[in-house]
Formats: C-alpha cells, structure tokens, sequence
C-alpha cells in the first residue's frame, strides 16, 4: 500500500477491516460461543445482527490503541498548508 493509500478514509478503513476480518477468523469458535450466547434463541436475523454489531465493536476496541500512531503517521505524511483565499470575483 502507498503512501497515498493511507491518506484517503477508505484506505485507511480498509486496513482497519481487513485486520478486523483476520482477527475475527482466528478466533471464530469463541466468538460463535459469545454471539449464541448473547443471542439466545433469537431468529436467524437477530443473530446476524448481534454478530455484525459485536464484530465491529470489538474490531474498533482491539484497534483504538493504533490512533495516536496513525495521527502521528498522517502528520508527518501530510502538509500543513494555508487553504488558498477566494480570489476577486471574475467580471
């Protein structure tokens, strides 16, 4: 991934989610466990929705550590530039 990659929301989320999928696939059984748990003997649907909000939550818990470093990484990448003004209205 380039420099470029990690400048942009999606690249950087896609980062996120990809480690997210990777954590999640090593831990399936547990994480199964948690969410029927959880579930009860709620409906397919529900359970899908308990995983999918389970799934990010923990995704965002095992991940927020990296932020100052990603902040710090970004500011380095990044110029710290002056918005340019408007220039007078063309006549």
């Amino acid at each position: 991934m380039t420099g470029d990659g990690l400048r942009s929301g999606p690249g950087f989320s896609s980062v996120v989610y990809l480690l997210s999928v990777l954590l999640g696939l090593l831990s399936i059984e547990p994480f199964t466990n948690l969410v029927l748990a959880i579930s009860g003997g709620a409906p397919p649907g529900c359970q899908l929705a308990n995983t999918h909000v389970l799934f990010n939550l923990i995704g965002v818990c095992l991940l927020v550590g990296f932020i100052p470093f990603t902040a710090d990484r970004l500011g380095k990448r990044l110029p710290d530039t002056e918005p340019k003004k408007a220039s007078a209205a063309v006549q």
